[in-house]
């Protein structure tokens, strides 16, 4: 299965009004002020290009500089991946496995196994994914190469729902919701080494 990823930005859009995160720069869904954004489109109108992303996922496409990037998850493969792609013209740059093996083995029909928006911190991008029932955080530079990697705790979900929360970013702090049927918590990381700042 496939998912297709639509750019419909206008010509007018600048790489200073990136989207680093969900709800955009300011975690507020609002853009730079100065952006112009489409209003009106179809399956040709005001699209810009359209690029076939392997596998499947919810998440949101975060925009930086010249690049977006887009987590996906293959259930055939049993792989969780982040994907670069040429802002201008949807070229997929480069595709990183983040993990091979530990698949969710029950995900409700409307969840995927890359539910989670990316992060930018200003330096790489961080990816959040449920991977062998427990959450892990992974950074990845922008030439798509795994800076650190850590394992948060145990997920257990009621329901089979999945995980899907995406994480915050707070100056130097990324913040994780691990929502589990038992032993839940709140976690803040160090982007820079994925240190475990505090738990509760």
């Amino acid at each position: 299965m496939k998912i297709l990823l639509v750019l419909t930005f206008t010509a007018s859009l600048t790489f200073a009004n990136d989207w680093p995160q969900w709800r955009g720069p300011d975690r507020n869904n609002h853009a730079a002020a100065d952006a112009k954004p489409v209003t009106e489109w179809s399956s040709e109108k005001n699209v810009r290009w359209k690029t076939d992303i392997p596998g499947r996922g919810h998440s949101s496409p975060i925009v930086v500089g010249k690049s977006l990037y887009l987590t996906t998850a293959d259930k055939e493969k049993s792989t969780q991946s982040l994907i670069a792609l040429n802002r201008a013209d949807g070229e997929i740059l480069w595709e990183k496995i983040i993990h091979q093996g530990g698949f969710p083995s029950e995900l409700h029909q409307e969840n995927s196994a890359a539910s989670a928006t990316a992060q930018w911190d200003g330096t790489n991008v961080l990816v959040v994914f449920e991977n062998d029932q427990k959450i892990k955080v992974t950074a990845v530079s922008p030439k798509g190469k795994i800076v650190w990697t850590k394992t948060l705790g145990d997920y257990l979900p009621s329901f089979h729902f999945g995980y899907g929360s995406t994480p915050v970013l707070y100056k130097e702090n990324l913040i994780v919701v691990i929502g589990t049927v038992t032993n839940g918590s709140l976690l803040s990381l160090k982007t820079k080494d994925g240190e475990i700042a505090w738990t509760t």
